[in-house]
């Protein structure tokens, strides 16, 4: 990083954004020919983007069935710029700042309070990072619920603009309320 830093390799508006985090793998015991032990490795991811990635991480363990997005303030955790020691610090901070790290700022005395779910979290977070092209593109729930009196009748349907066929969703609609 502090190479393309000094050699310009990045351009002006571009940032580094690093996160780490650990990795568990099975690999071959040196010890114990024919057995696996879990290893568990320190990785280091670094993003360099215009944009600021999202504060949110992905936790998935293998306790869980599915993946859940956290959002990233609320456990406290931020991207602040990095500081390699005490003489850069003024000159690091702020929007001068080039590099970042993604860090926890909740104290640690509360850190030792919290439930082993709670530090789930935590262990098994990784950092949640949407592709460029779609940053600040919003997901749209598809499904539009119709609550409306029609010749006389209240009507209340769910009609799915992207799924449903408008015509045909019509016909039926007409067809089951015994309406013309």
């Amino acid at each position: 990083v502090e190479g393309a830093l000094s050699t310009q390799q990045l351009t002006a508006t571009q940032r580094v954004y690093l996160f780490g985090g650990t990795e568990a793998h099975m690999l071959p015991n040196p010890l114990r020919p024919g057995e696996d032990t879990m290893v568990v490795i320190p990785i280091v991811n670094a993003i360099v983007s215009t944009h600021e990635p999202p504060n949110k991480i992905g936790v998935k363990s293998v306790m869980m069935v599915e993946e859940r997005v956290e959002d990233g303030a609320r456990l406290k955790l931020a991207w602040v710029p990095y500081v390699d020691n005490l003489a850069d610090q003024v000159e690091r901070m702020g929007r001068h700042a080039r590099v970042f790290v993604y860090t926890c700022e909740l104290r640690e005395a509360a850190l030792k309070r919290l439930s082993d779910e709670a530090k789930r979290v935590y262990e098994y977070g990784n950092l949640f990072v949407q592709k460029e092209e779609d940053i600040g593109r919003d997901d749209y729930d598809t499904v539009v619920s119709v609550c409306e009196k029609v010749g006389g009748k209240q009507l209340v349907f769910d009609f799915d603009w992207e799924l449903d066929e408008l015509e045909e969703f019509s016909e039926e609609m007409l067809k089951s309320q015994e309406m013309d």
